[in-house]
């Protein structure tokens, strides 16, 4: 099988298995750090929640990891911007040498 081949991952998430296509090695990673990711996320909420049914515990999971999604990209974003300012302040440091 070429690197660059679709192939079948099967994960299991909250007991359940999925097969997803990843297009290529590093997209397998990620799937599967994704899912080990929501798989123990849904398992800590469980056990703080015994209450709540599968539904609630994964659109909750979801919600928490978009929400450090987006707090990541404005953080990025906020780091490119002062990079962006820190090579300028070098270029015109080093175009008076």
């Amino acid at each position: 099988m070429n690197d660059s081949d679709p192939r079948i991952v099967n994960i299991k998430i909250s007991g359940r298995d999925y097969n997803l296509k990843a297009r290529d090695a590093e997209n397998e990673e990620f799937i599967r750090k994704a899912a080990a990711l929501i798989d123990k996320k849904v398992g800590e909420l469980r056990a703080a929640n015994p209450g709540k049914n599968e539904v609630d515990l994964l659109t909750f999971v979801s919600i928490n990891i978009c929400v450090n999604y987006f707090a990541s990209r404005r953080k990025l974003a906020s780091l490119e911007e002062e990079l962006k300012v820190l090579d300028s302040e070098l270029d015109s440091y080093l175009s008076k040498y």
